[in-house]
């Protein structure tokens, strides 16, 4: 079989540590691998440190490098999924949702080529993509059957970035299969992208036992590795991942504060992760003295190895997230024989020993800390054992086999067909970008100015733009306006800031009957409902009524004709209907 992974980004993040474990176990097996993923560059055209594809020797590779030009529109990086920060993006790098319509059409067709030239150069039987996102929905505009692993990431910048949600969504519902880590996320897939349940399977995740397993370490030599300096009778706590407040970087540098007060001899924290500090913390709790960084070493992202051998004079792991979907790390770390207190997310803690503490709460963190790291040492390592035995019941076998099998269910792939225009997803735009079309529909004749409404550039107003290719397709500006009172429109339209007014709509002539229209008005109402507002209302012309029918306005009051453009009727909805 002839197996074709995506991934988002690139070697050093979570779907780039399931994708070396499924190519190696797929080579393994006798199946030939090839791994499409981006990659960032320096300014001489290196790849940026660490990006190194060689990790995945067992695959052949496809590199898509970034940063991508055309014309004035760049791409200087692959955009991240959610804020939190990567070890191959540049600090305060961009994500899909900072995408202007122009350049995630860049984006689509870019990755579309690459896509297609590795398809027909690989040959693959089957095609499994990392994440439920943008590069799968390409897959599925083009018309190539795949399977989609989603990680807890997908489920999170599903909910925050509105933008690129609706190519998710189409994603997840064109995936032969999607892979799900833990039954909390199967449910929450199911529930965010309106998949039938039948249709993800449980999977979880392994972890490698070649880089990670039980020992016993040298501490002073790992001390000194990263020169540290650490009294013998204080404990050592490893912590892995982002420095963010999704994986509660704060929290964990708060209980810091709450354990060096009330223990003899307190934990120091070997942090190993990505991302400045600074950017996690809250400036209230910074200038009360609540973060204390004494004890506390950020020794940055680090190889296997350097993890491995802190681990194995560690006493406790943690893993205090906000979020999690499965947490890999926490797995790695009982792979050592090591416990781990992770939050009581009910997913996570479910596979983990050691103990769980309250999401955001640094004191219930530290009771859960100090609680392992003064057990009585015939218990401390009966919690050792359990840990080392739950992490060997995730194995990197099976999930490869259970793959396979359902991979030998998918029909041969067609070969890919053109991508079609690009429909971009409604987003937020300045008037000035909205004005020029509005102009050439609904006042074709002015040549000289453009039109305008007064309220144009007033805090409130929201103009919204669908973007064809790169260019503007369909425009919509709404604004806090009550309804007139002598029509039958619940009272409570008239409330401030209750009902907003459509004006402007307008879509070009070459895109009519595609849906950019519909797109742009619920982009319209999705804003509205941000807004705090609840109804919608317009003077719609005539010939659009069936339009507004089928977004939910009705019709209300008697015809009445506007001079120079028509006769209209007053429309109105409520967003909750």
């Amino acid at each position: 079989m002839r197996i074709l992974l995506t991934m988002t980004g690139s070697w050093g993040t979570g779907s780039g540590t399931v994708v070396e474990a499924l190519a190696a176990g797929f080579a393994a097996r006798g199946h030939a691998v090839c791994v499409l993923h981006p990659e960032n560059r320096e300014a001489d055209g290196g790849a940026t440190a660490g990006d190194d594809a060689s990790i995945a020797s067992a695959a052949e590779t496809a590199v898509w490098p970034f940063p991508v030009q055309e014309g004035d529109i760049v791409l200087p990086h692959f955009p991240l999924m959610i804020t939190d920060p990567n070890p191959r993006a540049p600090d305060g790098a961009w994500t899909y949702g900072d995408m202007s319509g122009a350049e995630r059409a860049l984006f689509v067709r870019r990755f579309g080529e690459r896509l297609r030239s590795t398809v027909e150069a690989f040959q693959p039987d089957v095609i499994e993509c990392q994440h439920v996102w943008l590069m799968a929905w390409v897959a599925r505009e083009m018309g190539l059957p795949y399977f989609a692993a989603a990680h807890h990431s997908d489920q999170m910048a599903f909910q925050r970035d509105v933008t690129t949600a609706p190519y998710a969504r189409l994603a997840a519902l064109g995936a032969e299969r999607i892979f799900a880590l833990l039954e909390p996320g199967k449910r929450q897939i199911v529930e965010l992208y309106g998949v039938a349940p039948d249709r993800v399977t449980v999977l979880g995740n392994g972890y490698d036992r070649q880089a990670f397993f039980p020992a016993e370490g040298d501490r002073q030599a790992v001390l000194d590795a990263h020169g540290l300096e650490v009294p013998s009778g204080a404990p050592l706590v490893t912590f892995a991942g982002k420095l963010s407040g999704t994986k509660g970087i704060d929290v964990l540098l708060e209980a810091n504060g709450l354990l060096r007060a009330r223990m003899a001899d307190p934990p120091h924290f070997l942090v190993f992760g990505t991302g400045r500090l600074e950017a996690a913390l809250d400036a209230t709790k910074e200038a009360s003295g609540a973060y204390v960084r004494d004890g506390f070493h950020l020794l940055g992202h680090q190889p296997y190895e350097a993890l491995r051998d802190a681990h194995h004079v560690a006493k406790l792991s943690v893993m205090p997230s906000r979020s999690e979907g499965f947490g890999l790390a926490a797995l790695e770390a009982m792979g050592c024989g090591l416990p781990v207190v992770c939050s009581n997310l009910g997913g996570l803690d479910t596979v983990t020993v050691g103990g769980s503490a309250e999401p955001g709460d640094a004191h219930s963190l530290a009771d859960a800390i100090q609680r392992v790291l003064e057990q009585p040492p015939e218990a401390y390592r009966a919690m050792c054992a359990d840990a080392l035995a739950v992490a060997q019941t995730f194995s990197w076998d099976e999930i490869v086999e259970r793959r396979l099998a359902l991979y030998a269910d998918l029909p041969p792939l067609p070969a890919p067909r053109p991508l079609p225009p690009h429909l971009g997803a409604a987003e937020r735009r300045a008037s000035a970008d909205v004005a020029p079309l509005r102009t050439a529909v609904l006042r074709p004749t002015w040549t000289d100015r453009l039109a305008t409404y007064p309220e144009d550039d007033a805090p409130s107003t929201i103009h919204m733009a669908v973007f064809r290719d790169g260019e503007v397709a369909a425009v919509a500006t709404v604004y806090p306006e009550a309804p007139p009172a002598d029509l039958p429109i619940p009272a409570a339209a008239q409330a401030p800031g209750a009902a907003f007014r459509l004006r402007g709509m307008a879509s070009a002539p070459d895109v009519r009957g595609e849906g950019y229209g519909a797109e742009v008005l619920r982009g319209c109402l999705r804003e509205i409902g941000r807004a705090g507002g609840t109804y919608l209302w317009c003077n719609a012309r005539v010939a659009a009524l069936a339009f507004y029918e089928r977004m939910g306005l009705q019709a209300v009051g008697p015809e009445f004709d506007i001079p120079g453009i028509g006769p209209h009727y007053v429309m109105w909805r409520s967003l909750g209907s």
